[in-house]
């Protein structure tokens, strides 16, 4: 493929300006994630340095967003993180359902097995600074969740229960805390004046809007196309079909610790 010239790549940073969060597909949007590529970057990136047809690997993956706008230029796609939450939000992005009415369905199934779990939830034996963030029936159906999720591999129902973990809104799970970094925030939110705050909620009822949210602008997708999501040294892996082009946003090296920053989803 010819490189772009000085014109074409200043049109491409021109692409890169400003948000893109109100015009994204909000599979994007499915859980935070530090240091992430915009959406409309990766779009652009793919869009110029490949064409419909062919494979992109990306051995970082992160957040799955080069992997998504791959998959919606119609390009096969091979990502890799060696992160599992950098894994698990790739492979919802990757292999989401046809509609919320398949979710919802899935969700129905799954429930059954959550009610049975959730009485042999021992809460002792999770770490105090965990518990610190929620109310304990809460928690209690949050990790039976997580569990029952992990275990089927619905890697889509999963990136969207850990993208409602943890926030200040009612439509998560936690007590008052921020969204993207887990830090409680007590002190702005005190028991005395906001216990509405701090009270049991719903996983499924907060699950299941967390899904219509995700499913409020999708766009056509050839559900045909290579899709991979490998968890791997990207140091040694390489991937056995012919890669087109390598597109990635490599770690912030020594700035950020993914580890902690998502240490509680």
């Amino acid at each position: 493929m010819k490189l772009p010239n000085k014109h074409t790549l200043s049109k491409i940073a021109e692409n890169w300006q400003g948000s893109a969060l109100r015009d994204e597909f909000t599979l994007h949007q499915i859980a935070p994630y530090i240091g992430k590529i915009k959406s409309s970057m990766a779009k652009t990136l793919v869009t110029t340095f490949s064409r419909k047809g062919e494979t992109i690997y990306e051995p970082f993956s992160g957040s799955g967003s080069v992997a998504l706008e791959s998959w919606i230029a119609e390009r096969n796609i091979i990502a890799n993180d060696l992160n599992p939450y950098a894994a698990t939000l790739t492979k919802a992005k990757l292999f989401p359902y046809n509609s919320a009415d398949e979710a919802f369905y899935k969700i129905n199934n799954i429930e059954k097995e959550v009610k049975h779990v959730i009485s042999k939830i021992d809460l002792r034996s999770v770490p105090k600074w965990v518990r610190a963030f929620f109310h304990q029936e809460t928690l209690r159906e949050t990790i039976a969740w997580c569990q029952i999720l992990k275990e089927k591999r619905a890697y889509f129902l999963f990136s969207c229960l850990l993208g409602i973990l943890h926030h200040q809104r009612p439509g998560f799970l936690s007590y008052p805390s921020s969204h993207s970094v887990p830090y409680l925030r007590k002190k702005k939110f005190p028991f005395e004046k906001y216990p509405e705050m701090y009270e049991y909620r719903s996983v499924r009822e907060r699950l299941e809007k967390k899904i219509l949210r995700a499913f409020k602008r999708i766009p056509e997708l050839d559900h045909g196309i290579m899709r991979k999501c490998h968890t791997l040294n990207s140091d040694k892996f390489v991937p056995k079909q012919k890669v087109n082009a390598i597109i990635t946003s490599p770690p912030y090296m020594r700035q950020l610790s993914y580890a902690r920053d998502n240490r509680l989803r």
